[in-house]
């Protein structure tokens, strides 16, 4: 027995150090291949130009995410299109980024939750995808003209456009391919390393920039996804990854900002949660995602008794903030303002936000999300009434 634990951990020592070469093969191709695409990039901010955004150190405390010294409530927003097969943020072909910014800060947002595609970086053969290239189709991009950018171009400037308004960002891994969603953080065509791999190049471009918040793993993982119950199989097991990239992703990359860990069940579902490790809480945040009735199937009799609502809440994660203190902020949540009973779910979960001081990042920026719709009109510019008077309610 002896002799088959020192054969086991030998197996399993070789096994990591060939999954680290792995990733640093994998990570050195993409940087070669940005190196040659993007020589320089003097169109990141310089350090005369951080203004207000200069780097912060982030941490949670008791439950509280701290900007440095100061408590820092999230008042967030998602905007989506880079993890599509656009490439790029939808909307730039109605508005500047400038433009798009400039009102998220005018209504208060400090916050952008950023979703990207690890297709965008990694094609099925590991050469760099798409995001490397210039967007050939300039008229989706007001900013892309008259010398298409590529959307890693794009991207940069957008972080530096949030950095000059202090709107943080925070990097959300959404889907493994373009046009489909995996249930777990690896596919029939991507594996962890790979997921691994993608992460690591975001986190080394982008780890000094003072407009980053930090990185949502991995979004909603579903189907098979377990947290902390799947009989050791690691393929399965959400926290496992999650343990995965403490030590190979936030530790070294970005110690001093923020790790968003979503539910399981497609976001909301944080019921084994309480099996994370205590040492990471002074890093890691909760980010459950919840959805009106469009989207999810709410408890029986809700809308004749929306304490009903409150309960599946407390118990499927606000507990985990309440009573074991981890720091909480919802990912994403949100309705269709046309539908009676999403109207009613939201500002039954607005109240629900508001009474337990939970941060949030709305779903979508974007008029035209499936189901949803989401905060603005299709003119890209005037926020949908009923979603801005939810809006003004929050902190």
């Amino acid at each position: 027995m002896f002799l088959f634990r020192i054969l086991t951990r030998s197996v399993l020592f070789i096994t990591s150090i060939m999954a680290c070469d792995a990733i640093r093969a994998n990570t050195s191709l993409l940087l070669r291949m940005h190196m040659l695409v993007e020589p320089s990039r003097p169109h990141l901010l310089d350090d005369d130009d951080v203004g207000n955004a200069s780097t912060s150190t982030w941490l949670v405390t008791n439950g509280d995410i701290y900007r440095d010294d100061t408590r820092f409530h999230v008042k967030g927003m998602n905007w989506y299109g880079m993890e599509t097969e656009t490439t790029i943020l939808e909307g730039l072909d109605e508005r500047t980024l400038e433009d798009h910014i400039r009102q998220m800060r005018d209504l208060g947002v400090n916050v952008l939750r950023m979703p990207w595609a690890l297709e965008g970086l990694m094609t099925r053969a590991r050469h760099p995808g798409v995001y490397f290239y210039p967007n050939l189709t300039s008229q989706q991009c007001l900013d892309c003209t008259p010398t298409p950018l590529s959307p890693l171009q794009v991207l940069d400037n957008l972080m530096d456009t949030c950095a000059r308004h202090d709107i943080m960002v925070l990097l959300d891994l959404h889907r493994l391919r373009f046009h489909a969603t995996s249930a777990l953080w690896h596919d029939s065509v991507y594996t962890d390393v790979d997921t691994v791999t993608g992460w690591t190049f975001m986190l080394q471009r982008y780890q000094a920039h003072p407009a980053l918040l930090g990185m949502d793993l991995y979004n909603e993982p579903h189907g098979s996804a377990t947290f902390g119950t799947g009989d050791g199989d690691a393929d399965v097991d959400f926290l496992a990854f999650v343990r995965t990239a403490v030590e190979t992703l936030h530790n070294p990359y970005i110690a001093d900002r923020l790790l968003f860990v979503t539910g399981i069940r497609w976001g909301e579902d944080m019921r084994d949660y309480g099996a994370l490790p205590l040492r990471f809480q002074p890093f890691l945040v909760l980010s459950p995602h919840s959805y009106g009735p469009t989207l999810t199937r709410p408890v029986e009799g809700w809308q004749n008794d929306t304490t009903r609502l409150r309960d599946r809440w407390m118990t499927f994660f606000l507990t985990l903030h309440t009573v074991q203190k981890w720091a909480m902020v919802v990912g994403e949540w949100g309705g269709d303002q046309t539908s009676a009973a999403d109207r009613l779910w939201m500002e039954a979960y607005v109240t629900f936000l508001v009474e337990n001081g939970l941060g949030q990042c709305f779903w979508a920026w974007n008029p035209n999300s499936k189901d949803v719709r989401g905060f603005l009109e299709p003119d890209w510019r005037t926020p949908v009434p009923f979603k801005l008077a939810l809006w003004q309610r929050l902190a």
